[in-house]
């Protein structure tokens, strides 16, 4: 998992790469937009939700399994024209982190102070890392810049299709509580956490009608500060979300152009 970001964010870069330059002769015959406009402006809203899964010492591909997360936020924002749009958000989930095959095999050991160890401790109480799992509950405030890349072609300029590249910056609020894997049993109560987050989203949308816009999205969300599965640092430096789900996206009734 120490190149899983790497890997990621070099896929995200070639697939970006390569959808640019194939989709705009794809759809280079597309539906054009009702109002058959180039240049659309105008405030729109929409409701966002999806899977989170997080990379830390603990991993929702953990040993055990793969944890599923949740999140679900509300979005606004302006369209200023085909290529450009930026927008607010706020967004809350939660998702399951457990050790990954490494630290099992290690027979690491969590003290209730909070330090890693590689045996149980005599007076103190301790767990084995491969029974623990970390519960996360995270908070997302932030703003977001869409490039939208059919914009930048004429052929594609008025489709119904929407691909985007979104850089981000968040403020992020963490909150992680160990347990155990068997019975959720409570081992350590965590505290809240400030994070600064940042990363992209790959965004691909279309428009239904000249109100309604359907998408999906996937990105990653570096965070700095503390690990935000709450569990010591040792031998995986990751500290990240990756995140994939659904958008859909409101038109405001009095704007002048669709989004």
């Amino acid at each position: 998992m120490n190149d899983m970001a790497n890997y990621l964010t070099t896929k995200n870069r070639l697939l970006v790469a390569a959808l640019a330059l194939i989709l705009p002769f794809s759809f280079a015959k597309a539906e054009a937009r009702e109002d058959g406009k180039t240049g659309q402006q105008g405030w729109y809203v929409g409701v966002e939700g999806g899977m989170p899964f997080g990379f830390s010492t603990f991993s929702s591909f953990g040993h055990d399994k793969t944890h599923l997360g949740w999140a679900a936020g509300l979005y606004g924002g302006y369209r200023f024209n085909s290529i450009f749009s930026a927008e607010l958000s706020a967004k809350y989930g939660e998702m399951n982190l457990s050790a990954q095959d490494c630290c099992v095999e290690r027979n690491y050991w969590l003290g209730s102070d909070g330090v890693l160890y590689k045996a149980g401790v005599l007076g103190m109480n301790s767990w084995e890392y491969a029974n623990l799992k970390s519960h996360v509950r995270m908070g997302r405030y932030g703003a977001r810049v869409n490039v939208h890349l059919l914009g930048l072609f004429p052929q594609t300029a008025n489709s119904r299709w929407d691909l985007a590249v979104s850089p981000h910056i968040y403020a992020v609020t963490t909150k992680a509580d160990i347990q155990t894997i068997a019975d959720d049993a409570k081992v350590m109560k965590g505290s809240t956490n400030w994070h600064l987050g940042y990363g992209a989203d790959l965004q691909v949308g279309y428009q239904l009608n000249s109100c309604l816009k359907l998408g999906i999205y996937s990105g990653l969300t570096r965070l700095t500060g503390k690990r935000v599965d709450g569990m010591p640092e040792h031998l995986h430096k990751n500290n990240f979300v990756w995140e994939s789900g659904v958008r859909l996206g409101f038109s405001l009734p009095f704007n002048n152009h669709q989004q």
